[in-house]
Parts: structure tokens; sequence; C-alpha cells
């Protein structure tokens, strides 16, 4: 049995307040969406009888759901109360029922949602599908939409008057539905009767939940819970390194920013074509994420010792990370596709050792890097790289992120429905080692994968439900774990320690959870203000000198205003 992982203390709401020295998240990015794929996770028992528990506390606080974790198959190695996943060198041999009953009453569901793959097989030519339907005890229609073509896709759903069922909203990237707060008051269930405290013992899969995926963006707002959030692991992004780059010039990893830049210049070799580092995005973007980070600046705003709010593009932090990375542009040392390459650089860029270093996801090493770089030659060693300070000696800083991909909210309904469908939800959310997990992930045994002697699934044709499975996994999901079946022991040794090295240096956002309607409305028009003038300065257009002014429009554009709502939200909670 795995360890049951306590509610996440250093991620409570009660301890990202305690934080106040050391600052802020910024959400995932944008291109996170892109990345996104399968991943493995734990199960539970039955549905308890445990009765709704009161909507807050005596004190008019929100109840979150109380932390139940799956006791199944033990990991190789455990995760932790900080983050860490729980790693699995392989698939656990047999998987357990975590559902004991269909949770479906019969008759239709409707249900809507993005993919990054492709467009699943229809349902009524999808075995698999059909079989967690027939486990479901109801017909799960999912409108699949391409993520590319969601946004305006979920835009009339919100706007129209025949709302599906179960409504997936991504929150993860840098643009906030406007209004989200108004929406759901109006047009969506109140889940906080069912879900806080001890009322989420009738749906054991989502208790298993660590404490953080309930705080993520657009889960709770105030007193109430209204999403089921589709979790993901907090260790949201991480910088990457081709150790075998590395190797050959005799060097070791980053200590320290002066260390970073002689690195990167040292591995710039573009009569080689090889440079020091890549990126998938605009310059502005490596400012506040990477490059912030190593500066120990806010992870999107920090809580001072005063109570007053700090946004990261006010700090000193902020400057030096914005410099650093102009001096980087100067020197030569991103590759030339910086800033216009696709999610993965072009044509693989960075896997194929182009460039040494590259900032992403830290969930693109299982789903795309790793088994990418394995197809590519055994001699590729792409790894994860520990968090350092920009002076060497400061105790570095990781930015954690939301904890969740998005969330699925369920449109008013009957008491009953809202019951059936949160029933529907804890068996979607069917943890790692489990057969409906397995189901939902891999299809059907010996149709669309078959067992390797270690237990692990194998897909048996390049055609297989494996590649382009139904995507349950954006209404909700298992909490992740770490597991690959590309070799799936030099993966699990190499995944495992770096992520202790971010948990421990972790910070989170002091005002995560809270909503500011300014910030819903007016965030995507600030930032790309923000962005403009940063891209200006680092790629030499405008002086370093500018961004007070940046900033300063910033504020009086709208950037105090969300300051003084999130101060406001914070005195209440």
């Amino acid at each position: 049995m795995p360890p049951a992982r306590s509610t996440p203390r250093r991620l409570s709401r009660r301890s990202a307040l305690r934080w106040t020295t050391l600052g802020a998240l910024t959400s995932p990015f944008g291109f996170n969406l892109l990345l996104e794929a399968c991943a493995p996770a734990p199960a539970a028992g039955g549905p308890t009888s445990a009765s709704a528990a009161p909507t807050a506390s005596t004190a008019g606080r929100l109840q979150l759901p109380t932390y139940v974790s799956f006791q199944g198959p033990a990991p190789d190695q455990p995760g932790s109360d900080q983050g860490v996943q729980p790693v699995y060198v392989h698939y656990p041999k047999n998987p357990v029922k975590s559902v004991t009953a269909p949770p479906g009453r019969g008759g239709q569901i409707t249900a809507l949602t993005n993919t990054v793959n492709a467009p699943p097989t229809p349902m009524d030519q999808n075995p698999a599908w059909q079989a967690v339907n027939q486990q479901l005890g109801a017909t799960l229609n999912i409108n699949v939409v391409a993520a590319s073509d969601y946004p305006p896709k979920l835009a009339t759903a919100m706007a129209g008057s025949d709302l599906p069922e179960l409504l997936f909203i991504f929150q993860g990237g840098p643009s906030p539905v406007p209004s989200l707060l108004q929406f759901l008051q109006a047009r969506c269930a109140d889940l906080t009767s069912y879900l806080a405290g001890d009322a989420i013992k009738d749906y054991p899969n989502l208790a298993n939940f660590p404490t953080y995926n309930w705080q993520g963006t657009g889960t709770t707002y105030g007193s109430s819970i209204w999403g089921v959030p589709v979790p993901r692991s907090v260790l949201a992004s991480c910088i990457y390194v081709h150790q075998e780059l590395l190797d050959a010039v005799g060097a070791t990893l980053p200590r320290s920013a002066d260390d970073f830049k002689r690195l990167l210049a040292d591995l710039t070799r573009p009569q080689d074509n090889q440079w020091g580092i890549g990126s998938s995005s605009t310059m502005a973007f490596f400012v506040p994420s990477m490059f912030l980070q190593i500066f120990g600046g806010p992870n999107n705003w920090r809580l001072e010792s005063s109570g007053k709010l700090t946004k990261d593009y006010e700090t000193d932090e902020f400057k030096a990370a914005t410099g650093y990375v102009r001096d980087l542009v100067q020197a030569g040392v991103f590759h030339p596709n910086s800033a216009s390459a696709g999610v993965l650089g072009a044509d693989g860029d960075f896997t194929a050792g182009r460039y040494a270093f590259y900032y992403s996801t830290w969930l693109a090493l299982s789903t795309v890097l790793w088994p990418q770089s394995a197809r590519l030659g055994p001699n590729i060693r792409i790894r994860g790289v520990d968090p350092f300070s920009a002076d060497g000696k400061s105790k570095p800083v990781f930015f954690l992120g939301i904890g969740n991909f998005g969330n699925t909210y369920l449109t008013k309904n009957s008491p009953d429905r809202i019951k059936e469908l949160l029933g529907v939800l804890n068996f979607l959310a069917a943890p790692f080692g489990t057969q409906e997990q397995m189901l939902m992930s891999y299809g059907l045994p010996g149709m669309d994968y078959q067992l390797t002697p270690d237990g692990d699934p194998v897909p048996v044709a390049s055609n297989s439900y494996v590649y382009n499975p139904v995507p349950f996994r954006y209404l909700t999901q298992y909490p992740g774990v770490q597991y690959n079946t590309t070799n799936p022991a030099e993966y699990a040794q190499t995944v495992h320690p770096t992520e202790l090295a971010m948990a421990a240096a972790g910070i989170q956002d002091p005002t995560l959870s809270l909503y500011s309607p300014s910030f819903a409305n007016l965030n995507a028009s600030l930032k790309q203000s923000v962005n403009d003038g940063v891209t200006d300065i680092v790629q030499g257009r405008r002086p370093l000198s500018d961004l007070d002014s940046i900033v300063a429009d910033w504020r009086n554009k709208g950037g105090d205003t969300v300051r003084n709502e999130y101060q406001a939200a914070l005195a209440s909670a």
C-alpha cells in the first residue's frame, strides 16, 4: 500500500498565507494545453453512506473536501505532501475495481470537452467507449472539440440556453473566462453540500484528490465549491537539459546565473547547428517564468509582511531577470527558431539536440520528450534541472502550478441528478492501478493492447485506442503518478530526484482560489501589453529603464484594481 498522503500542508490555503516572504504562483502557461496526455493514478472502494457535510464552518469559511487517499498498489517510490508523485516502474498487476456498482440510472448524459488528439472513433464504432458506458450504467455522450477550436465553442455554449450537463472549462492559461463566477452562480450547481468536508466520502475516487487540487483556479470561490477538478501535479514546469551534451564538454549542471550564462555560451556552436537554449514561446514568456525563478522572485504575487500584495512585474527580481534574458539574447545563445517555433521546437529541435536547454511543462517529459528521444537514439539523455538560485547561495525557488488543468462544472439540476453526475465523475476519476482506469486509458485487452511479461500495456496496432482515447481525462481523472512504458526503470530513476528537488523549493500563490472580476475581464489585454514591452526590451529595441513605465501603465490600466480586489478577497478569507 502507498503511504496515506495527508492533507498537503505546504500547499494548503493556510500555508499559502504563511509564505509571506516567499511569494506567489504563476498559472501554468497556455502551451500546457498542447502537451496534455494520458497519465495513470490511484483508486478507491465503493461509495460510503456519509451524508452531506455543512457548506462551511461556524466561521463561515469553506470546508474543503476531506482527503482520503486510495490504498492501492504500493509504488516503487512514494509521493509526498509537497506534490511529489508516486513512481511506478511497471503497471500494477491484477488491477482492482474501484466502483462496485454502476453510478448511472440509464438514459443519456451530455458533456462538452476538448482534446489535443484527433477526434476519437465515434461511440457507435468504439467498443472501449461502449464498455465504459456499460459500466457507467448510462450513455455518456461527449461533444469532443479540438483544443484549438474550444474557446469559441465554449463561449457559444455558455451564451446559449441549452448547456450540457457536464461542462469543462480550461483554467490553466493566461486568459481566464470572463465573468466566470457570475456564470457559475447563474447557470451551474453549487457543489458545496455534496463535496465539502466528509460529504465527499460518498465519492471515494474524488476524495482521493489531494487538497491542493481543490484549491486550483476555478474550483472554489469564497465559501463554495463549484467545479470538479481535472487534477494535475503542482510541479507544473521544468528546465530540461540534454545531459549527453553537458557530458561531451565535461560540464555539470548550472549552480548560479553566471554559471548558467557561461554554460549556454559554451554550448552554442552555430557551425554545428547547436545552441545553448531554445524557446517554444516569446522571449517575454521566459522572464516571469523560468528566469524569475532563478532570481528568486514572486510566483505571480507576493504577500508582503505588511499585508500588501506585490505583483511580480513590480519587483527588483523581475527587472534583473529581464536584463539577464536581454544579455542572453545579445550573446546569441538562443536557437534562431525561438519565439516562433512550435510547442517542442521546429521539427523536434530540442529532442534532436539542436539546443541543450529548454523550458516546458513537467508533464512533457513523460508524454513527449522521453518517448521521442528513445526513438531518435539511445545516447540521448534528457533530464530535468534541479532549481538553482542566481547567486548560487540563496535557497532556490520553484514556482508551483495551480494543481489542476481545469474544472468540470455541473449545470443546475435536481439533487438526485447532481448525485448521479458526481457518481459518473467519481468513476472517471478511477485511480492508477484500477480496472476502470485501465479501460479508459488503454481500451480493451487483446483488441487495443496486450500485456508484457512485466504487466505493462502495449498497443497492438498503430491505430489502437491507446493512441487516440476518448478524452474522459478532460472531464476529470486520477491524481498523477509517474509511469512510463519506455525504458521504465531508467525513467523512474530520472524523475523522482528531480521532483524531490522541485517540491523542496516550491512556493505557492496567496491569491490562489481568490476571484478578481477585473483579472477575469482585463488580464488578457494587461498581460499582452506587458509582454509586448518586455519583448521589445529583451530584443534590444527598448532600454531596460523602460520597464518602469511599462509596469506603471499596467497599474494604471487595471493592475491596481486587480490588486485591490485580491486584497479585499484575502481580507474576507
